[in-house]
């Protein structure tokens, strides 16, 4: 039988509906972002994963997104993070203190996104399909 405290350090110590929540208001108030993605690998009991979310962002204003990380704290008080560039946007990779790790992919709302990036997420929110025809 496993102790508490075993079991204690293998749960994240974050509520991962408490977190999509966050992610999707911020992304609702966010006026720059049109497009809130996700994977909740918390949930995935067949793949192994170093990451708790994989959330993919599409905005309209890509530097400020890229450039300026003070948004990053939004989620929590981050411990380390790390920015990697590619051809198709800028991925963060983040480790918060509550043992949080989330992996944000920020793609330029007029770039070239590939399918394969977006394939099996969830949405989060979608301002494009919320607006009326008449915008």
């Amino acid at each position: 039988m496993k102790s508490k405290q075993a079991f204690s350090m293998l749960t994240p110590d974050h509520s991962t509906d408490r977190f999509l929540y966050k992610v999707k208001k911020w992304g609702e108030v966010n006026q720059d972002i049109c497009l809130l993605l996700y994977t909740d690998h918390t949930k995935e009991e067949a793949l192994i994963c170093p990451y708790c979310f994989s959330i993919f962002v599409v905005v309209q204003e890509y530097l400020d997104f890229t450039k300026k990380l003070y948004w990053l704290e939004f989620f929590g008080k981050t411990q380390v993070y790390k920015v990697t560039l590619t051809d198709e946007g800028t991925i963060i990779e983040v480790d918060y203190e509550n043992k949080l790790k989330v992996k944000f992919v920020i793609v330029a709302s007029g770039g070239k996104q590939s399918s394969d990036m977006c394939e099996g997420l969830g949405v989060l929110m979608n301002k494009r399909h919320n607006r009326k025809s008449s915008d």
